[in-house]
Formats: C-alpha cells, structure tokens, sequence
C-alpha cells in the first residue's frame, strides 16, 4: 500500500502535486517527520540524478532512521537508459535493515 509522496519544497508549492494518485505527504525537508509519523515498511526514492545532493541527504536519513529503502531511477532516466550504477556516479541504491 502506498501511504504516500515526499516531494522537493518546490514541487509541493507548485503544479507538480496536483493530480498524482497518492497524497503528498510534505517537502524532502520534512523526511524526518514525515518517516516517524508513518513508519513505511519500504521507502522508494525517485529523485533526477541531478538532484545528487538531495539524494544523498534523503539516503542519510533514511539511513540514520534505519529504514529499508531502494532507489528507483525516474521513468525519463530508465527510458534513456541512464540506470547503471557506473551511471548512478557511485550513489548510493539501496539499504536495507536486519531487522523491524
């Protein structure tokens, strides 16, 4: 079941939110909130490889709160292929923990 999106602050302001088929949650600046109020089994990260920064920070969190995660190239990156970890620059894909 998906509880629902984690989006950049500017895509919560914006149009982006608008129309998806789950509820957004609240901004990546929020992930830490987010993440203790709803206590996912499994997070998904989505994010442009361009965002390395962003994903690098969501992973930190998510790491640090010990939640099982995968990351998931966007639509535009698989269909261009772009989905190789030599691609990815070394970012990190997933973790996963023992125990819940």
């Amino acid at each position: 079941e998906v509880v629902g999106c984690v989006l950049p602050a500017v895509a919560v302001a914006g149009e982006a939110a608008e129309g998806l088929a789950c509820p957004t949650l609240g901004a990546i600046e929020e992930l830490d909130s987010i993440l203790t109020d709803n206590q996912p089994q499994l997070v998904l990260v989505s994010l442009p490889l361009a965002m390395r920064d962003a994903i690098g920070a969501v992973a930190a969190t998510l790491g640090r709160l010990g939640m099982t995660w995968r990351f998931m190239p966007t639509l535009d990156a698989q269909l261009a292929g772009r989905t190789t970890s030599k691609i990815t620059g070394g970012l990190p894909t997933s973790a996963s923990t023992a125990t819940r």
